[in-house]
C-alpha cells in the first residue's frame, strides 16, 4: 500500500470496494435464482454511485505525488515578488 492502511484514502477505497463486492454478491445470487427457477426472479437494481471526477483526480494526484497547496492572494504576491527578486539577482 503506497498510502498505508490507515490513510484516509485507503480506508475510503476499501469501503467502496467492500460495498461493490456486496452488490456483486447480491447480483450473483439473483442470477443463480433465475437460472434455478426460470425468469420469475426479479433483478434488483444495483445501487452504487461512481466516484466523482474530483475524487478520482484527487486520488491520482496523491498516487503520483502531485500536491496542490492553496495559496492566499498575499501568498501569491509574496511568491511573485520573491521570483522577481531572484531573477534580478541572477541578472546582476
Amino acid at each position: 500500500h503506497q498510502l498505508g492502511e490507515h490513510h484516509e484514502k485507503t480506508k475510503e477505497s476499501s469501503e467502496y470496494l467492500k460495498y461493490l463486492t456486496q452488490q456483486a454478491v447480491a447480483l450473483q445470487r439473483t442470477m443463480n435464482e433465475i437460472y434455478k427457477n426460470g425468469s420469475n426472479a426479479n433483478i434488483m437494481p444495483l445501487k452504487f454511485t461512481a466516484p466523482s471526477m474530483a475524487s478520482v483526480l484527487e486520488q491520482l494526484n496523491i498516487i503520483n505525488g502531485i500536491l496542490f497547496i492553496p495559496l492566499s492572494q498575499k501568498d501569491l504576491e509574496n511568491l511573485k515578488a520573491e521570483v522577481q527578486r531572484r531573477q534580478q539577482l541572477q541578472e546582476s
